[in-house]
């Protein structure tokens, strides 16, 4: 009897990661599905999370106790990787998700414990130094505080209306706050020399 062993190449999945007030259908509004599935690249877009801070996400990303999905049919990365059956996997991001990534990476995945390996990431529009926009919002959010406790002499009305307007419009979750220059600036402090050294990184439009 004779043994005849087949190797197979195929390519690594990739494990798509929405971002901040967005949801995984935004990979199929963006024609990402459509143009996978037309290449014949495998890949997941299941993950779901809500909008909240980056080290929330990077907890639910790795399925960590104590961080419960925000949506009880998301599974974490380890999931969808078991799910798939591979050992490898490529990781894509859009806006605040590459942050929620680089943070799971950082301090929930160790290359030497996993049993699958990240080959890459890449990080769509992820706004790696924080974003400008997202200062202004948090500032005018404490402008909108602060005017509350000040009384105008015949305009108390005025004043009433316009901080309730405010408060009504403008955010102020926490994933906001991570997405600022300063608090992007600590973040990254923190969590570049953390990071697996032989993951292949790509930025687009960050």
């Amino acid at each position: 009897v004779k043994e005849v062993a087949i190797k197979i190449k195929v390519m690594s999945p990739i494990i798509l990661i929405h971002g901040n007030n967005s949801d995984p259908g935004i990979f199929e509004r963006q024609g990402f599905r459509i143009a996978l599935d037309n290449l014949g690249i495998p890949f997941d877009k299941s993950i779901h999370l809500k909008s909240n801070s980056i080290r929330q996400h990077a907890g639910q990303l790795a399925g960590a106790s104590g961080y419960p999905p925000d949506f009880t049919d998301s599974p974490s990365i380890p999931a969808v990787v078991a799910s798939f059956g591979c050992d490898s996997v490529h990781l894509v991001a859009h806006s605040k998700g590459g942050l929620d990534v680089r943070e799971y990476l950082g301090d929930w995945y160790d290359p030497e414990e996993e049993d699958f390996e990240v080959l890459s990431v890449s990080t769509l529009s992820t706004p790696h130094e924080g974003s400008a926009g997202a200062d202004i919002l948090q500032r005018r959010a404490e402008a909108a505080k602060h005017s509350a406790t000040v009384f105008y002499s015949g305009y108390p009305a005025f004043v009433s209306l316009l901080s309730e307007a405010m408060r009504l419009t403008i955010p102020e979750a926490v994933a906001n706050l991570d997405l600022t220059t300063w608090s992007c600036a600590t973040f990254n402090e923190r969590n570049i020399p953390r990071l697996p050294p032989d993951i292949d990184f790509h930025l687009v439009a960050g």
